[in-house]
């Protein structure tokens, strides 16, 4: 597949997740809301990030 499929689709991802986790997190407690929910969106979060990076590396 296509690289810039990859990092358009990752990016895409990390948006969503990223404004889903903000959502879920209480800053006046410094917790989340719902753990489990919370630590589901941290990592999917970061492994859509590991893909926006990885697709954007050069192969040799």
């Amino acid at each position: 597949m296509d690289t810039t499929f990859y990092r358009t689709s990752g990016t895409i991802c990390a948006i969503i997740l990223g404004i889903a986790a903000y959502r879920q997190f209480d800053f006046e407690h410094l917790k989340f809301q719902n753990l489990g929910i919370g630590i589901v969106y941290i990592i999917g979060f970061i492994i859509s990030l590991f893909i926006v990076f990885k697709s954007t590396q050069k192969v040799e």
